[in-house]
């Protein structure tokens, strides 16, 4: 229903006629999720937002082909926002709880917890992977994962 027939390209010489293909210069702004050599967080991250006292992860683009494929296909649209809350309130929060938990406890019992977490959220067959790893990042921070020694990597594509 959003992105209908728009193929927006990145301004690179003539304007093409319609039906013509693209030259081989020419950049589609739009990103590819079945692209194996792109990797879609380089382009777009979710990002915790405030409004009205709820919290919100929006996506923002952090290039201009994120920019325009969030802005084309809707990805930040309202029912798409409160499916990512959602998702970070009923999944992600839920199998953190176990890590936090363990904090306070011995080194092995919080490592394993967060390797559990990480697993259970960033699996390749799970949903929303790349909103986990953003919400994951936010909600325990760099610096707690430094001192505890824990890795956050990028989920595999």
């Amino acid at each position: 229903e959003w992105k209908r027939d728009q193929f927006p390209l990145a301004p690179v010489g003539s304007p093409l006629v319609p039906e013509q293909p693209p030259p081989g210069n020419k950049q589609c702004l739009l990103l590819d999720p079945s692209d194996s050599v792109v990797d879609p967080m380089s382009e777009i991250e979710f990002r915790r937002e405030r409004v009205h006292k709820a919290e919100r992860w929006v996506p923002h683009g952090l290039t201009d082909r994120g920019r325009t494929t969030i802005r084309v296909c809707g990805l930040a649209r309202p029912p798409l926002l409160t499916l990512y809350a959602d998702h970070v309130v009923h999944v992600v929060r839920p199998r953190l709880q176990p890590f936090l938990a363990a904090l306070e406890g011995e080194p092995r019992g919080r490592f394993q917890a967060w390797e559990t977490a990480k697993r259970g959220l960033l699996a390749r067959e799970r949903p929303f992977r790349a909103l986990a790893h953003d919400a994951m990042n936010a909600l325990v921070p760099k610096e707690l994962r430094d001192r505890y020694g824990l890795e956050l990597a990028r989920p595999m594509l």
